[in-house]
């Protein structure tokens, strides 16, 4: 359901607006859990934030076409190093029209995420730009598949 809640306005550096929606995905039907994401959203109602995740190189992150804000489907990092989770326990918060956002990094021979990078994302020209901040080891992975 839509509702001030799960609705936000943020202006991108281009002076556009962009409409950020929450909403519960449930990306397989044979895995029982779901994964709450933010979408993005130009003013044409076109998805900017679309498989934004695929260089995660996980296939559990690789289906999301928003950012993660808490994961109840495995592999999920509930402990790193040197950082608490955003409020609530969320893996996003907005601050002064920027994203920012605790991406969960893979190593390419592994299927848990290694590291977490704190990224800021700005929205420019229908992109989602970032540039990272820390980033954070992970000390302890919940629900492993």
């Amino acid at each position: 359901m839509l509702n001030e809640d799960n609705f936000k306005i943020i202006k991108g550096t281009d002076n556009k607006n962009y409409i950020i929606i929450v909403h519960d995905n449930y990306n397989n039907a044979f895995v029982s859990g779901t994964s709450n994401e933010m979408l993005v959203l130009n003013d044409e109602l076109e998805l900017v934030s679309k498989e934004f995740m695929i260089e995660s190189l996980s296939p559990d992150y690789a289906t999301h076409n928003g950012f993660i804000l808490d994961d109840y489907i495995g592999n999920i990092p509930c402990k790193v190093e040197g950082k608490e989770f955003y409020k609530n326990n969320k893996y996003v918060k907005i601050e002064n029209n920027e994203i920012h956002f605790l991406f969960p990094k893979m190593d390419n021979n592994s299927s848990l995420p290694e590291y977490l990078e704190e990224r800021v994302y700005t929205i420019n020209n229908n992109k989602l730009e970032y540039k990272v901040i820390n980033t954070y080891k992970v000390v302890d992975v919940c629900q492993q598949l």
